[in-house]
């Protein structure tokens, strides 16, 4: 993954801590970026292997520099500027891959791979939309029946399958809705990546839920396998 200082709530390869020196007391300094765009300052940001700060911008994300005055953007994606569609990126779940690609799940239960960068790392004005996956559809698929529960969360495994899972916060069993797990194969990704056709009821793989059991918070990757915590139980796959 990339190679960044984020390690709260972006740091989800089971580290459980940082060796970078944060600001607890060690030379106390508060700096202050004006946010002129944004109807609120950024709720999350993380870090490329470049330095570059990610952060949500417009419903979308963006590559900004928030260490001035006012913070400046360099780069974004915007789902209604560049895809034409109303969907949302949901930031908090969003990460950077080792080649810089930034790898963020929608609101309408896909996950984007979008390349932010070029290969010297110079920020590209409007990143390029380099993979799009309907999640749900493609767990539904495999299946057989409809989810009631939409995308909360992804991530890769150690051999690069992306792992995700429905559900969300507070799930109660006697309420009854249905959760799923699963990934889709990291073959199937680099054909994708490769620009080739990929049949994904080929290459989506699904473990379906109990009623009443739902994903929790988020899912980890970890050398032994992907860890998802649902409202029940805790597993290790």
């Amino acid at each position: 993954m990339a190679a960044s200082d984020s390690d709260i709530h972006h740091d989800c390869y089971n580290t459980d801590s940082t060796d970078v020196v944060l600001p607890v007391d060690i030379y106390s300094e508060i700096n202050v970026s004006y946010e002129k765009v944004n109807p609120n300052a950024s709720p999350a940001v993380f870090f490329d292997s470049y330095g570059h700060s990610v952060v949500p911008l417009l419903g979308g994300l963006a590559i900004r520099d928030i260490n001035a005055d006012e913070a400046q953007t360099l780069g974004y994606f915007s789902p209604k500027q560049h895809d034409n569609r109303s969907y949302l990126i949901q930031s908090s779940y969003s990460f950077v891959d080792e080649s810089n690609r930034i790898v963020c799940p929608t609101n309408d239960n896909r996950v984007l791979m979008l390349k932010a960068t070029d290969e010297e790392g110079n920020v590209l004005p409007e990143f390029e939309k380099v993979l799009d996956i309907d999640i749900k559809a493609a767990a539904e698929a495999a299946l057989g029946k409809t989810l009631d529960q939409n995308l909360l969360s992804v991530v890769f495994d150690y051999e690069g399958n992306l792992w995700f899972a429905t559900g969300g916060f507070r799930i109660y069993p006697d309420r009854k809705q249905q959760g799923t797990f699963g990934y889709v194969s990291r073959a199937a990704i680099d054909k994708i990546l490769n620009g080739e056709d990929v049949d994904l009821s080929d290459a989506v793989f699904v473990y379906e839920l109990e009623p009443g059991e739902g994903a929790e918070n988020g899912i980890a990757a970890s050398k032994e396998g992907a860890v998802i915590l649902t409202n029940l139980k805790c597993y290790l796959l």
